[in-house]
């Protein structure tokens, strides 16, 4: 398993099986940035010296995984998040993000969850290093909307600040510590059924770890599944017990929550 050190100290070298990239033409790495987010606006605010990007990335399923530093003061102004949620975890340094009207800063003791659909604009201090997970929008809200019992995908909005030095917020880390590992991990990566569990296990730590609109309802215990919807639980595992199921496509099938 991945040190905490390793994370903390932001080695890229800690990621051999992800796709590395490097330049110090600003050009270019705006366009990697709009590769693996969005179209973006990327200004480098010191004049004397030209960035000194350095990122690597790797697509796992509905998630994606990175590290990225600018060397330098840059702010980043991407187009709305649609498709996807972005969790930022400094290992070095910090930013400012600016989100509805509200600031945030951002540190190795703070991270930042920025939600789908948002306008945000990040101002990245010199010599910061931040690891980032890339979320689906749809992996999350039909996460959220099944877990809840809904039948349908359910909007997230998620506090913006992460409190990576709170309990949840150290056991997100050894959960993001986990998932480097094992996406540096060839066998892993080629196994549909252990991706789909990944995917769902990492969306449900997101739900869990971070305060949200949907936060009250999590602590409701007032729905309960019966002997009936268990039976028809069985019913699909002996049917599809060839393929990748989760347990959100047992809970969407027999109508009933994850819980």
């Amino acid at each position: 398993m991945l040190l905490e050190a390793d994370l903390t100290n932001g080695a890229f070298g800690a990621m051999p099986k992800f796709n590395h990239f490097h330049t110090r033409d600003i050009e270019q790495a705006r366009l990697w940035g709009q590769s693996v987010f969005c179209q973006n606006e990327l200004t480098n605010l010191d004049t004397l010296s030209p960035v000194d990007a350095n990122m690597c990335y790797r697509k796992f399923g509905k998630l994606g995984l990175g590290k990225i530093s600018y060397g330098g003061d840059v702010t980043i102004s991407p187009e709305e998040f649609d498709t996807f949620y972005l969790v930022q975890m400094p290992l070095q340094g910090g930013e400012r993000i600016d989100s509805n009207g509200q600031s945030t800063y951002i540190s190795q003791s703070v991270g930042c969850v920025l939600n789908a659909q948002h306008q945000v604009r990040i101002h990245h201090s010199a010599n910061t290093k931040k690891l980032f997970l890339r979320v689906g929008r749809d992996l999350l809200e039909k996460q959220c909307g099944q877990h809840l019992g809904r039948g349908m995908p359910l909007q997230v909005e998620f506090d913006t600040a992460l409190r990576l030095n709170s309990p949840t917020g150290k056991r997100w880390m050894r959960t993001m510590s986990w998932l480097v590992a094992n996406m540096n991990d060839d066998e892993v990566s080629d196994s549909p059924l252990l991706t789909a569990q990944i995917e769902h296990m990492v969306a449900a730590m997101l739900l869990e770890c971070q305060h949200s609109n949907r936060s009250e309802e999590f602590l409701d215990d007032s729905q309960k599944i019966t002997p009936s919807f268990v039976r028809r639980a069985e019913q699909y595992l002996e049917e599809h017990a060839s393929e990748p199921i989760t347990i959100c496509d047992i809970a969407e099938y027999v109508g009933v929550s994850t819980r």
